[in-house]
C-alpha cells in the first residue's frame, strides 16, 4: 500500500450493538431514496426483464429446438435472474456487490451471443469438461463485436471490430475491478461505514451517498445493455430459423424501444463523475480523490 494513507478501523466499543438488526433497518430506509434516484434505470430494467421473458417464450416456440436454442434459453434464464438481483442490490445500496454480479451477467450474456446461431460453438460448450464455456471473455467480446459491426440495422457510425471488442472488454474489466479486492475500490466502499476522518466501521451498510448514484446507474445500464444484445442474438437466430414473422416484428420493435430507454439511462447516469475509472491503456483503477479524507 505504498503511497496510500491507510485509514483506521473503529474498535468494538465504538460500534453499535445488534448490528444485524440495525442493518435491516438501514436497508429499509435506503430503499425509498434509492428507488427515487434510480427511477429511470428501474424503468429500463423492468422493460428489459419483461422483454426477456417474452424472448424466452418466443424461442421456446421454435418447432425443432436444437442445442444452441436450448443452451441460449438456459443462459438467458440466468441472465434475467442476475438482472433482477443486480437491481435489488442497487436499490438496497450495495453497489459493489451489484457490480460483482454484473460481471457474471456479462459473461453469460456474451456466451449467448456466441452460441445463439452457432451449432458448432454450442457443441463446444456442451462437450467441454464440466460443461463450461471454453473461451476467454476477450474472445467472447470479439465474437460480439463482429456481430455488432456486421448488423445492417445499426444506425450509428460503424467502428472497427477491434474498437468494439476493446470497448466491451473494457466495460467488463471495470466491473472486475469491483469484483476483485483493489485498494481504490476497497477504500471507496469503506465510505459507506465512515465514522470520521479516515475512520470506518468493519460492517456491511447500504451506500446511499449521492456521489454513488452514477455508479449504481451505470451498473444497471451495463447489465441491460448486454442483456439487450443477448436477446437480439436469440431473436435473430430464431427468426432466421422458423419462428412467426408477426411476433418477430413485435419483439424487434420492443427491442428498439428498449434501446432508446437505455440511451436515456446512460445519458442520465454519466452526468456525474464516477469515484473511479480505468486507465484505457493499463486497465488500472484511477481514483478521484479520497472519500475518507473528509467528514461523512
Amino acid at each position: 500500500m505504498d503511497g496510500i494513507q491507510c485509514p483506521c478501523m473503529e474498535s468494538k466499543e465504538e460500534q453499535t450493538n445488534n448490528m444485524w438488526d440495525a442493518l435491516e433497518v438501514a436497508e429499509g430506509k435506503a430503499r425509498e431514496p434509492m428507488l427515487r434516484q434510480l427511477a429511470l434505470a428501474t424503468d429500463t430494467v423492468k422493460l428489459c426483464y419483461e422483454l426477456g421473458v417474452d424472448v424466452g417464450a418466443f424461442v421456446a416456440e421454435v418447432e425443432k429446438q436444437n442445442q444452441e436454442t436450448v443452451l441460449s434459453g438456459l443462459l438467458l434464464r440466468r441472465v434475467l435472474t442476475d438482472l433482477r438481483t443486480i437491481w435489488l442490490l442497487c436499490v438496497n445500496g450495495y453497489t459493489g456487490q451489484a457490480g460483482v454480479l454484473c460481471a457474471s451477467l456479462y459473461e453469460n450474456a456474451l456466451t449467448i451471443e456466441a452460441v445463439a446461431d452457432s451449432h458448432k460453438r454450442a457443441k463446444q460448450v456442451l462437450s467441454s469438461p464440466g460443461g463450461g464455456q471454453p473461451w476467454s471473455v476477450k474472445t467472447l467480446a470479439e465474437i460480439a463485436a463482429k456481430r455488432l459491426t456486421q448488423d445492417p440495422r445499426r444506425s450509428e457510425k460503424a467502428k472497427s471490430v477491434e474498437e468494439e471488442r476493446d470497448f466491451i472488454y473494457f466495460s467488463y474489466r471495470w466491473l472486475c475491478k469491483l469484483k476483485h479486492p483493489t485498494i481504490p475500490s476497497l477504500l471507496y466502499e469503506a465510505g459507506a461505514t465512515q465514522t470520521g476522518v479516515r475512520r470506518f466501521a468493519v460492517s456491511a451498510m447500504p451506500d446511499v451517498a449521492q456521489r454513488d448514484v452514477c455508479n449504481k446507474g451505470m451498473i444497471l445500464a451495463s447489465a441491460v445493455n448486454r442483456t439487450w444484445y443477448a436477446m437480439r442474438a436469440m431473436t435473430d437466430a430464431c427468426t432466421r430459423a422458423e419462428a412467426g414473422a408477426e411476433e418477430a416484428v413485435s419483439l424487434e420493435a420492443r427491442l428498439s424501444g428498449l434501446g432508446k430507454h437505455l440511451e436515456e439511462s446512460l445519458e442520465e447516469y454519466t452526468k456525474g463523475t464516477p469515484p473511479f475509472i480505468l486507465d484505457p491503456k493499463t486497465h488500472d483503477v484511477v481514483a478521484y480523490g479520497d472519500r475518507l479524507a473528509k467528514e461523512p
